[in-house]
């Protein structure tokens, strides 16, 4: 990014109007109704709004220009869209095991000159594997990743964080607290819900405890971020070097 000239940022647009043909050529979603056509990764109606509370957040945990981020389940971009126009070119890392997700969000709803401009590069392996990209990364962001996966899936997650990410890197990471005798802690280990491999529904709900251990088996520790709930999901905060 030329330090030397103001910055223009230019922010997704969170309808299309009907009267902009040559983005209905390419298929764009344009209502909440029709967005519900194909899996956009949640509620069609959260769409928006979780995808600006993912920006928010990393925000919040000293995301700037030069961070590094890791976006892990990215799905078709409903967090990339706000963040890929703040970073500098290259800095942004999507992985998402669906390509056909990713290329949906590129074609429906990044702007293409910020995709040439800022360069976001993706990879679609399901094994948390981060050594893809070749370099580690200052923040990591796992948003309705747990509320889905198991406890084995979640610790494959930190240990990428731990050999990937900077010495003060941070993993951003929403899911559902259990609650005695309404939400248990999930136990099995499967994958609960749509994916790549399944086109079940549902999620699951993982013990703080029980993640504070786990990383602390890996030398990083994890918090509760205290800010309102979006869709009855928490953000843990896991850190590195801390």
């Amino acid at each position: 990014m030329n330090r030397g000239k103001p910055t223009v940022v230019r922010f997704p647009r969170i309808y299309l109007a009907p009267s902009e043909p040559e983005h209905r050529e390419n298929d764009a979603l344009t209502k909440p109704e029709e967005w519900n056509k194909e899996f956009l990764g949640g509620p069609p109606e959260l769409f928006d709004i979780v995808g600006r509370e993912q920006l928010i957040v990393l925000l919040e945990h000293a995301l700037t220009f030069s961070s590094y981020v890791l976006d892990i389940g990215c799905g078709c971009l409903r967090g990339g869209r706000w963040i890929i126009p703040l970073l500098d070119k290259g800095h942004y890392c999507g992985l998402e095991p669906q390509p056909g997700m990713v290329s949906k969000g590129l074609r429906q709803f990044v702007d293409p000159n910020v995709v040439a401009l800022k360069e976001p590069r993706f990879d679609h392996n399901d094994r948390f594997d981060f050594s893809v990209f070749g370099h580690k990364f200052t923040h990591f962001i796992a948003r309705s990743i747990w509320s889905h996966a198991s406890k084995p899936l979640i610790e494959k997650m930190l240990d990428g964080v731990a050999a990937w990410g900077e010495p003060n890197s941070v993993l951003l990471a929403s899911f559902f607290r259990t609650w005695p005798l309404i939400r248990r802690d999930y136990r099995g280990n499967s994958w609960i819900g749509e994916s790549h491999e399944s086109q079940g529904v549902g999620v699951v709900a993982h013990d703080f405890k029980w993640i504070k251990r786990a990383c602390q088996q890996r030398g990083l520790s994890a918090s509760i971020m205290h800010r309102p709930r979006v869709g009855g999901q928490i953000w843990a905060v896991v850190r590195k070097g801390k």
